[in-house]
């Protein structure tokens, strides 16, 4: 069955790169975490495979407002949340892209601190 939804994203993503904008900035939400996820071209035998990651961010320190995955020009990426998200204190996020495909996507993710004053 995953196999089956790996390929369907995959597929996806051969049509069009898709940026990731989840959820709505709050008054007071900062920056929490950061991260730039880059694959190049997975062949093996010869055959140019499907290229993916899975990038979790845990045990954030308050609740997520924002989502925000971002393709760099060149990049053909589709990015979606596979699990948590805004409203939750963690985020697993997916870029996937098809055979010949590589990707360099920005993830970003805003919080509101728990203990509410945005610093």
């Amino acid at each position: 069955m995953k196999v089956f939804i790996f390929i369907g994203f995959a597929l996806a993503a051969l049509t069009t790169a898709q940026n990731l904008h989840a959820g709505k900035h709050q008054q007071g939400d900062v920056l929490v975490a950061t991260r730039r996820l880059i694959a190049g071209l997975i062949s093996r035998n010869g055959i140019e495979r499907p290229t993916y990651t899975i990038e979790p961010v845990m045990d954030i320190d308050g609740i997520i407002t924002t989502v925000e995955g971002v393709n760099a020009p060149g990049s053909n990426a589709l990015v979606n949340i596979q699990a948590g998200g805004p409203g939750s204190n963690y985020v697993v996020v997916g870029a996937f892209t098809g055979p010949n495909g590589h990707f360099d996507v920005q993830l970003d993710v805003f919080a509101v601190p728990s203990n509410s004053t945005g610093v």
